[in-house]
């Protein structure tokens, strides 16, 4: 497992112009990240992790949404009715809120704050149905942005993570990001890969 600080050495690209890009992007592995990747193991590695997208996507949203709570978060999801989510999904597949504390008086709605976490999950292994799902990701502005893809195997799961890499490295902006990618075998529901990137 990776540790705080460790980082991901600069690897050649299909052009000079990207190599240099590439440079500017450092592995961090943060608490937070730590944990929610802790969850995602914890979540595939039971036995009731199986069956279809559906039922493996309200599998990994209830974790999410249980320790958004645990860490005071309101959460948005759909399909997790279980899970105890705060609001109906918004936006993307999941989200952790902040909230204020005063809310407004006819209504009782509480104004979000900050976005602490967003996420996107798709299970589709073809290059558009995955950055399709990226892309939202890039828009949002959050703590950490989560992206889980399905995957054929660990080729595949590479494949993926450097797709999403190669995305963020031509559109690098000023500001500061951090990123999440998880790759998750669909077959043997197993975690094939998973980068941390900031930058």
């Amino acid at each position: 497992m990776l540790a705080e600080g460790d980082a991901v050495k600069p690897q050649t690209g299909p052009t000079e112009h990207l190599r240099e890009e590439e440079a500017m992007i450092t592995l961090k592995i943060d608490a937070l990240q730590n944990e929610v990747l802790s969850t995602l193991r914890e979540t595939v590695s039971k036995p009731t992790f199986r069956g279809n997208r559906g039922h493996r996507t309200k599998l990994l949203k209830k974790a999410l949404c249980r320790l958004g709570h645990e860490k005071r978060y309101a959460t948005y999801a759909s399909g997790t009715m279980r899970a105890k989510t705060d609001f109906h999904e918004w936006l993307w597949d999941l989200v952790w809120a902040k909230q204020s504390k005063k809310k407004f008086r006819e209504s009782g709605y509480q104004a979000v704050i900050k976005l602490r976490l967003i996420t996107e999950m798709e299970w589709g292994v073809s290059e558009a149905e995955r950055m399709d799902d990226f892309e939202k990701l890039r828009f949002g502005v959050a703590d950490l942005r989560l992206f889980i893809c399905g995957s054929e195997d660990k080729k595949d799961a590479k494949k993926a993570l450097h797709l999403c890499r190669d995305r963020l490295c031509r559109l690098a902006g000023k500001s500061k990001a951090r990123y999440l990618l998880v790759a998750i075998n669909r077959s043997t529901n197993n975690l094939d890969g998973y980068r941390g990137w900031s930058w």
